[in-house]
């Protein structure tokens, strides 16, 4: 079914669908981190080996593009969200590990699922939406995510502190049974082909008319430039999002707080972060990406610093609730901007930004996780801290498109 025959309802009804796809994949995703905080003591695991297994789970994004790919070339794009499913069984061996080398296990099949949903889910959740309320429908879709993500350590660390790690097979079960009827409840509508939202820009064809190469050579130009600064942006992101996610629950534990409050305040913060991501998507139809952008970026760097020196419990979640806000609010813009811009098909596009967004995450999971064995996990957060404020500058050279109105 294309996206031109379905009624607004309907598009509707899809993209709700999708979002509880996505809230079920990373609600077991977002467990990853407080789960290596419980299994810290008992496994003994070193700060280095949290970042391996962070970096194994994110790192494997790196196959986005080519499931993104493999997507726009099939007629079964709906399979790709059973990567659900796959994404909850990896937190279950993670929960149920003996060995550190299990662990790494569990964190490589969750990346595998995490990676297979992604791509085919933003491009449907995009391509279906109504024409007025694409940037709307992004973000709902990144709030259900995002609100999984940040539930999760709440829940979580409530049931591993109180009932123990083993908790997770049930939960497992439960979501065995929803995911399959999501996927079959959404199959008669994302089929075939996914139309991107938006086509990715193509070069000027170069006749013999001097003048045409030169508007080619010219356009190939910015496409570089506009490259550069979007891989730029999403590393200095990402890293920030993702090393937070992973790291928070170890540094509120190092501090000498229990696993639920570092579950709690975790939740608190990534609560604000789906928020915030719900309202910079929404924002993007209606005023300029860049200002959203650059409002995200400046808050970031005092706020993760006054976070990490705040003693007082009251004022560290309400700090949480300020950063948490602004971490996420560029997050959907960055991906809607990667789909305009990379190359490929609606999927395609779809997994090079995800792609981009996850392996930059573990790129710097990875090295925080190492940095903090030698300097301390506190310091080392705090030199994530200003990696946002080298942002700024790239994102004045991205399209600033406005909404998406009248694309289908």
């Amino acid at each position: 079914m294309t996206t031109e025959a379905l009624s607004k309802s309907m598009s509707w009804t899809i993209t709700r669908r999708l979002t509880a796809l996505h809230f079920s994949n990373d609600f077991f995703t977002g467990g990853l981190a407080i789960l290596l905080a419980a299994q810290q003591g008992s496994l003994d695991l070193s700060n280095t080996e949290i970042g391996i297994a962070g970096a194994l789970f994110q790192g494997i994004s790196i196959t986005q593009p080519a499931l993104g790919w493999l997507t726009d070339k099939i007629e079964r794009s709906y399979f790709m969200f059973m990567g659900a499913l796959v994404s909850a069984l990896g937190l279950l061996i993670c929960a149920f590990a003996d060995t550190t080398l299990v662990i790494f296990m569990g964190a490589f099949i969750m990346g595998i699922g995490n990676a297979a949903l992604h791509p085919v889910a933003l491009a449907s959740a995009r391509a279906y939406a109504p024409a007025r309320g694409k940037g709307r429908s992004v973000a709902l879709f990144m709030l259900g995510g995002n609100s999984a993500f940040a539930l999760s350590p709440l829940i979580f660390g409530l049931l591993f502190d109180n009932i123990g790690l083993k908790t997770v097979a049930p939960v497992f079960a439960l979501f065995a049974v929803i995911i399959p009827v999501l996927t079959r409840s959404l199959s008669p509508y994302v089929r075939g082909h996914i139309k991107g939202a938006k086509s990715t820009p193509k070069a000027p064809a170069i006749e013999e008319d001097p003048s045409t190469i030169m508007v080619a050579g010219r356009w190939w130009q910015t496409a570089r430039v506009m490259m550069f600064a979007y891989l730029g942006a999403v590393l200095m992101t990402n890293i920030i999002s993702m090393v937070l996610g992973t790291f928070l629950p170890v540094y509120y534990t190092s501090q000498d707080r229990s696993l639920e409050f570092a579950g709690f305040a975790t939740a608190v913060l990534l609560m604000a972060a789906a928020f915030g991501s719900f309202v910079g998507a929404s924002l993007s139809d209606y005023i300029s990406r860049r200002i959203i952008l650059t409002i995200s970026l400046l808050v970031m760097t005092p706020g993760l610093l006054l976070l990490l020196n705040m003693r007082n419990d009251i004022f560290l979640l309400l700090l949480s609730v300020i950063l948490g806000l602004a971490v996420n609010a560029n997050k959907p813009i960055l991906l809607m901007v990667g789909q305009e811009i990379l190359p490929g098909g609606a999927v395609s596009a779809s997994g090079f930004a995800f792609g981009l967004s996850f392996v930059s995450g573990a790129l710097g999971v990875f090295l925080v996780g190492g940095m903090a064995d030698i300097i301390g996990l506190g310091e080392t957060l705090q030199v994530v801290a200003f990696l946002p404020l080298l942002a700024i500058g790239l994102i004045f050279l991205l399209p600033d498109g406005g909404n998406d109105v009248g694309e289908a």
